[in-house]
């Protein structure tokens, strides 16, 4: 659809990712020559149509709900009158999600990989402040977004399948959002209570997820990704704790390995209760603060990680 425009005020230029269900383009607001990102979902696939126009909807009432630096800005929202697909606009943003960067570099140092974290948990805790559980936390949606002076933001994305919980402010948008026969989540990176049942989570579910993805960035795999089946793989999130990081990442600390399966506990009374304890569990492993810099993804994280990789090729598992 590059080229086109849509619902008469938005031009798409070239698509930036495809899915299933939908496609982001890059765009530009005709109006006011903004650009924009844009979320437009398929109109030759009406069986999904319904549900995701939900979870737009969802998403855009989420999202643009809570204003935080760590959580993609949602600029608008509709259905196009010509064609009758639903639409998500977002800002703009330049670089490249963690999941890339990863397949990229392997293992981040500790100090990267601590800084990328707590972006993510300041976002988390302004989400879970106004009633928001993510429920699909996985690196592919965390963005890490190229700032001028050569800053990088960490910033939180798709909230599709975000549950609202009911003391949220926003009540009309707590209406249940089930797949039946299926899963809501990335199994990786999905909590046992999570696997159980997805409609009877809170805010400890985001918890796990978000540090299943500091194990992955720190020695280079999610807790169970060495299982070869996805059935193998929910069975151990449920029955199995996490194999030990320090076993399969020497060089990461006791101090933070502790952080990690705390947060990583299957009984979720027993895990890190919330997304501000990580937090405040992870500052003081970051003297320095959680800022980063483009340089920090590319030629150190290069450096460092390859050495991690050799490090993880000789540890045991």
């Amino acid at each position: 659809m590059t080229g086109q425009i849509l619902d008469e005020k938005y031009l798409l230029g070239r698509l930036l990712g495809e899915g299933t269900t939908g496609s982001v383009y890059e765009a530009q607001h005709l109006g006011t020559l903004q650009p924009v990102a844009l979320k437009l979902l398929r109109e030759d696939h009406p069986a999904a149509r319904s549900e995701g126009a939900r979870r737009l909807r969802r998403e855009a009432r989420a999202v643009g709900s809570v204003d935080d630096p760590h959580l993609v800005k949602v600029l608008d929202s509709g259905e196009d009158e010509a064609t009758g697909c639903p639409y998500l606009v977002m800002e703009r943003l330049a670089g490249e999600d963690l999941q890339r960067l990863l397949d990229r570099v392997g293992p981040l140092p500790p100090p990267v990989a601590l800084s990328l974290a707590g972006q993510a948990l300041l976002g988390l805790v302004s989400a879970h402040a106004a009633g928001i559980v993510h429920r699909d936390l996985k690196p592919a949606n965390l963005f890490l977004a190229r700032q001028p002076g050569g800053e990088v933001a960490v910033k939180i994305l798709d909230f599709g399948i975000a549950k609202v919980l009911p003391s949220s402010p926003s009540p009309r948008s707590a209406t249940p959002l089930t797949r039946t026969g299926g899963l809501l989540g990335s199994p990786l990176y999905m909590s046992p209570e999570q696997v159980e049942n997805s409609k009877h989570v809170d805010a400890r579910t985001d918890v796990w997820s978000l540090a299943s993805v500091l194990y992955r960035a720190l020695c280079g795999a999610a807790p169970h990704e060495h299982l070869p089946t996805i059935g193998k793989v929910l069975i151990a999130i449920c029955d199995a704790p996490a194999p030990a990081l320090r076993e399969r990442a020497p060089w990461v600390s006791p101090e933070v390995a502790r952080v990690v399966h705390g947060a990583l506990a299957i009984d979720p009374a027993r895990r890190t209760p919330s997304a501000a304890a990580m937090l405040a569990a992870i500052e003081p492993l970051a003297p320095g603060g959680f800022a980063l810099r483009h340089e920090m993804l590319t030629g150190a994280a290069e450096e460092d990680g390859g050495s991690a990789r050799r490090s993880a090729a000789a540890a045991p598992r």
